[in-house]
């Protein structure tokens, strides 16, 4: 993978970007985005990671992946699953510890929904779960690599200590074991194949195309810049076939009247845009198609 990916992590979390960056080694840049998203009723954690990250991307038009997980013990019925900053904000761990006081049976587990989107087709999901029992006490101290305060009460499967409790080398040997049940491993996995894909590298050569062009026209002053700003910058190119090249509006703003413009942008700048187009990538393509 080259050194120049980049990819928005929507988090304010330092333990999540510190596993992202465990699985990646350095592969790949994570840009974390801090943002106070919308709340998201739902008991999914599907639906969450859906919705913030189809909100990031909104924001930034970068690739972006959000990540949301959340934390089940099988005693009390899945409590507090999805809502566990809500349950660290009002009972903490020790409400959690007095609920499970007396009781023998603890199993619990963390679970995680990976969510990727970079403008195309609908976000790609990706699955972790993390196995183990809940402590009777809170133990150890928290590290770079906890996501919260559930680390001091986590043993996670096969293991005799809570994660708070494990040394740093400990805790890299317990990622590597548990790699394969890990959200990030799986993205991983797809996300070098779809960067080699076919797919991803049109969708980049025509990204870049025509921002080259969008350049050219606008260092040359071939249209002017309230023209450029309402009419061209606006377009995304989407596909060119043998003798045209393809562009979508992506201005929510147009309303059905509006399409009544495309015909006025063909006929005033469709030859602008050919011969700027056809100048920076030493194409010859001979119309344009514009989708609403």
């Amino acid at each position: 993978m080259s050194q120049n990916n980049k990819l928005i992590f929507v988090t304010h979390n330092k333990g999540k970007v510190e596993s992202a960056n465990k699985y990646f080694e350095g592969h790949l840049e994570f840009q974390t985005y801090d943002y106070d998203f919308r709340e998201i009723r739902s008991e999914s954690i599907e639906e969450i990671a859906i919705a913030k990250v189809l909100e990031a991307y909104e924001m930034t038009k970068q690739p972006t992946i959000a990540l949301d997980a959340g934390f089940y013990v099988e005693k009390l019925n899945g409590f507090p699953g999805v809502y566990v900053k809500h349950f660290l904000d009002t009972i903490g761990i020790a409400g959690l510890l007095k609920l499970l006081l007396g009781e023998d049976e603890r199993e619990c587990c963390f679970k995680q929904c990976l969510a990727y989107y970079d403008g195309n087709g609908q976000p790609k999901l990706f699955y972790g779960e993390h196995t183990g029992v809940v402590s009777k006490e809170a133990k150890g101290k928290l590290s770079k690599h906890d996501w919260s305060e559930l680390s001091y009460i986590f043993i996670p499967e096969g293991k005799e200590v809570v994660l708070a409790e494990m040394t740093d080398d400990e805790r890299i040997a317990l990622a590597k074991e548990n790699e394969e049940n890990s959200a990030f491993k799986h993205f991983k996995e797809w996300y070098i194949d779809y960067l080699a894909s076919e797919e991803y590298y049109k969708e980049k050569m025509l990204k870049s195309n025509w921002e080259k062009t969008c350049r050219f026209i606008k260092d040359n002053r071939l249209i002017i810049d309230i023209s450029f700003q309402t009419w061209i910058k606006p377009m995304k190119l989407i596909d060119c076939t043998e003798e045209c090249i393809v562009f979508e509006y992506i201005d929510d703003t147009l309303s059905e009247i509006l399409k009544d413009t495309m015909r006025y942008i063909r006929k005033r700048y469709e030859q602008i845009i050919l011969n700027a187009y056809n100048h920076c990538t030493g194409g010859n393509f001979k119309k344009i198609e514009i989708r609403i």
